[in-house]
């Protein structure tokens, strides 16, 4: 007989469905919890109900429903219904006769707050089955969920309850054996130690931890199945030149090379932040609840280990365990609170939320002297273990817990066991584990300091040592090994052994020797005029020196460049009554203060901006093709100078773009050094100019502030954090057409789909036809929205269970108003290519640069960048702008 428990098992994992039908499935604890707190709501809903004096009959005959009288509301509780090889039952049945309909509605005790898409399902399957039998149309169900008893209602679905219960047919144990993989509820099943070893057995992907069932088909259609295949995928990356702390992305590559080679892997050793005392917690708790009920800290402090376990018997009480654990801190001085997750600064931060931030300066005190061990095994530190979870790390260390299969659900079921009966042995056991959590923290920091990262060894290996290609200089255990690889260095042979035998590289080292060659002067410009003493003012003076400026330049020619070098002569001048020693002032303002003339400034830059060439290779260019040694930071300093001087002009085209009728808006990755996560590069573009900002993050606050005044239209992808923003928005329908096209060419045979995509084009293509006739002019265009609107309505009233047409019906519905705002205005563009054009060229730059801008740079960068692309724009040449040294732009 197919039962409530049965369905459950289907739902959360055919395999667990196939043991059960069997009369295989092991005694499962969590199960027994869940039944117990079920019954314990299912109490309380009731008296929940006589309190608010409804009638409430105890029976398990569901046609009891239909003698209740017209006019009343009221509950069936512990209905029960046997058909056809099904034995179910509900909660309660709601009866409402008020108005003279006999409506039903199946109500279940929930054990969450929350209700996830499983059991939605289970919820209308039993829900179906009823309406079934009875023959009464069930169109919503009531779910009482969690300690708070709150009221959701969902609405059935027959036809997810057929699929669900057609698909048992097909479901044999022995094919469903050698196919299931690991999910989110397998850790709560009482058979998954036996699954565990079955998926050991197969090395099977869905053992790794928190990969998800997206991830696992990726692999799989790239015929990649087992753990040891994974770990061949593994290739390094060349790292960026960012912050060293930066914390890696977890690679389940990585991870399965660890398994593999049966060693953890030391990408970097972890900074630990050790000070005189470590301080190790943990928190217990009630989710359900939100009530933390246990905060355990060992401290270890000059050699002595001290343990502290802070316990509340109810939520009134969970104040006081936090003042205990906020004054064990007070009285400690330099120290680091190690804590493994997030979990407990989260919980630290509500807590001083909940209590108006009395408690701010403790939690700033341990936010900033904290550390989450967690993020070490997320990119450092990479040990042969399936998950990154605490017990899996510390029990490969070799740490041992009290209880068997130690578990945060265990420690849960202990405390409920607690909660019924108050038995001090079970108190002492989550305690126990408790503390022993932290220690486990304390073992795991020992064994990693324990690794010496200079030698090999059977229990860890650094990852650069792997059998990788490598592209940096090997490293040797002796110093004997170091000499001879030395010698074998391609320059060091080249420059000091073959020479002594190869006569034409010792010709050739020989013509390397640079001669000090004179300096060829192109043109002299002499000022001697004199003048008199300013000490003085006599006349009575005398040449004293000579003054000398030589100033490197480029000239251009109607077909060519060259070198062009400017001598300024002056002299210095002596008082022959007071001996003072002079310039003339006036004579010596007409040399230049710097020794680099504005037109190789103005080349350096064109190279720079819009070649993307490299500062360190236009210092080669100027070396071997016009002779001028100039150091990087020389050339450096052109960019600066030169982006300070046109500042005024990127602010003036800022407000240009504000105070305009359309503002096209993209943005783009960039790493930059000292910063731990990746800025953003934002372009702000209409017909005739652009202009770039930096930012350290995605957020959008900042053009809140930035485009205050502006009251145009504004056009973006379709990047979530736009759609708040106080402005009339037109979406990019180029980004819509390639997701249609992308996601028809995966999904092929979805043909309600392929309906959607193909009446959405038509009417693109007849907008997009007259546009290309007529202009972007209301008049023209207005006409469609008529057709827009019949788009809609067959939106509307199609039906469909594919998940992509509902994806998409969404996201239409969401952007309606934006996706035709160029309809209803004058030269407004349907799509954003006129940003994606504007960002083009910082992209092609990237691909060079990624990495090594610092936050002053890229501010320089994005200025000068910002002239060059509206010059484009305006069909103005960038060098010859930059020559002429305008501060203005003209058309």
């Amino acid at each position: 007989m197919i039962t409530n428990e049965l369905i459950s098992s289907l739902v959360f994992c055919k395999y667990k469905f196939c043991l059960h039908i069997s009369g295989k499935q092991e005694i499962d604890d969590y199960a027994v919890y869940l039944t117990q707190k079920r019954k314990t709501l299912f109490e309380k809903y009731y008296k929940a109900l006589l309190a608010k004096d409804y009638s409430v009959i105890k029976s398990s005959n569901c046609d009891l429903s239909e003698s209740i009288p017209v006019g009343r509301k009221c509950f069936l509780s512990n209905i029960q219904f046997t058909t056809n090889g099904f034995k179910l039952h509900l909660d309660f049945l709601e009866i409402d006769n008020k108005r003279v309909v006999n409506k039903k509605t199946p109500v279940f005790i929930h054990p969450y707050s929350y209700i996830s898409k499983e059991y939605r399902t289970i919820y209308q399957t039993i829900s179906w089955k009823y309406s079934e039998i009875t023959k009464n149309k069930i169109t919503r169900i009531k779910v009482i969920c969690g300690e708070e008893l709150i009221i959701r209602v969902i609405k059935t679905n027959n036809e997810i309850a057929k699929e669900l219960l057609n698909s048992r047919h097909e479901l044999k144990e022995d094919e469903i054996r050698s196919s299931f993989s690991k999910n989110k509820y397998c850790n709560y099943c009482g058979n998954w130690m036996n699954c565990k070893n079955i998926l050991i057995e197969r090395d099977d992907i869905s053992l790794l931890g928190n990969i998800g069932f997206n991830e696992i088909s990726k692999y799989n259609n790239k015929g990649i199945f087992t753990i040891n295949q994974l770990s061949y995928t593994y290739k390094p990356r060349r790292s960026k030149k960012t912050s060293s702390n930066r914390n890696k992305r977890f690679q389940y590559g990585l991870r399965a090379l660890a398994l593999r080679e049966k060693k953890t892997i030391i990408d970097s050793m972890p900074d630990f932040k050790e000070k005189a005392c470590s301080i190790f917690f943990d928190f217990e708790s009630i989710p359900e609840q939100g009530f933390i009920y246990l905060i355990g800290l060992v401290i270890l402090e000059n050699g002595v280990k001290t343990e502290y376990s802070f316990w509340a018997d109810n939520k009134a009480k969970e104040e006081l365990i936090f003042l205990d654990f906020f004054s064990i801190l007070r009285s400690k001085n330099n120290y680091t609170c190690y804590h493994y997750s997030s979990y407990e600064l989260i919980e630290l931060r509500a807590f001083n939320e909940r209590n108006h931030n009395m408690y701010k300066k403790e939690l700033s005190l341990i936010m900033n002297n904290s550390m989450n061990l967690l993020s070490v095994f997320n990119s450092k530190i990479h040990p042969p273990t399936y998950t990154n979870g605490l017990k899996d790390i510390a029990i490969y260390y070799g740490f041992e817990w009290t209880i068997g299969n130690p578990s945060g659900l265990k420690c849960l079921i202990l405390r409920e066991q607690w909660n019924n009966g108050a038995d001090n042995n079970l108190k002492k056991q989550i305690i126990q584990y408790n503390l022993e959590d932290c220690n486990a923290m304390g073992q795991i920091i020992h064994s990693i300091k324990n690794f010496n990262a200079d030698k090999e060894s059977s229990e860890y290996i650094r990852l650069n040592r792997l059998s990788f290609q490598k592209y940096s200089h090997n490293s040797y255990n002796t110093e004997y090994f170091k000499n001879i690889a030395k010698y074998a260095y391609f320059d060091y042979q080249h420059s000091k052994v073959f020479l002594r035998t190869n006569k034409t590289i010792k010709r050739s080292q020989r013509n390397n020797i640079k001669h000090k060659t004179k300096l060829y002067v192109n043109k002299y410009i002499k000022l001697d005029e004199r003048c008199l003493c300013p000490h003085c003012i006599s006349n009575n003076v005398y040449k004293h020196g000579i003054y000398k400026r030589i100033i490197n330049d480029l000239k251009f020619m109607t077909a060519g460049l060259k070198k062009w070098v400017t001598q300024f002569d002056t002299y210095r001048f002596k008082c022959n009554d007071c001996g003072a020693v002079f310039f003339n002032s006036e004579i010596k303002k007409q040399v230049p203060s710097s020794s680099y003339g504005d037109n190789l400034k103005a080349w350096v830059i064109y190279q720079y901006i819009a070649c993307r060439v490299p500062m360190n290779k236009i210092q080669t260019i100027l070396e071997s093709v016009f002779k001028l040694s100039i150091h990087e930071s020389v050339l450096l300093s052109f960019k600066r100078d030169i982006a300070t001087k046109f500042r005024p002009l990127y602010n003036k085209l800022t407000q240009e773009l504000i105070n305009g009728s359309l503002l096209h808006v993209d943005e783009t990755k960039i790493s930059i050094r000292g910063i731990d996560s990746k800025g953003y590069v934002w372009v702000f573009t209409n017909m005739e100019s652009v202009i770039f900002i930096f930012r350290k993050t995605r957020e959008v606050e900042f053009l809140k502030t930035l485009l205050n005044n502006f009251k145009g239209v504004f056009i973006s992808d379709f990047y979530a954090g736009y759609d708040n923003l106080p402005y009339r928005q037109q979406k990019c329908l180029i980004h819509l057409i390639r997701d249609l096209n992308d996601d028809l060419y995966k999904n092929p045979l979805d043909y309600k789909y392929k309906e959607l995509v193909i009446r959405f084009g038509d009417l693109i293509n007849l907008i997009v036809s007259t546009i290309n006739k007529r202009g972007l002019k209301r008049r023209f265009l207005l006409k469609y929205k008529k057709d827009v609107d019949n788009f809609y309505k067959w939106l509307t009233n199609s039906k469909s269970d594919s998940d992509l047409f509902q994806k998409y019906f969404k996201r239409f519905q969401k952007n309606r108003e934006k996706l035709f705002q160029f309809l209803e205005e004058d030269g407004i563009p349907w799509n954003n290519n006129n940003a994606e054009h504007g960002i083009k060229h910082f992209a092609a730059y990237r691909k060079i640069a990624d990495g090594l801008f610092t936050l002053n740079s890229i501010d320089d960068y994005l200025i000068l960048l910002s002239i060059f692309q509206t010059c484009q724009y305006r069909n103005i040449d960038f060098l010859s702008f930059l020559r002429n040294g305008d501060e203005e732009l003209y058309e």
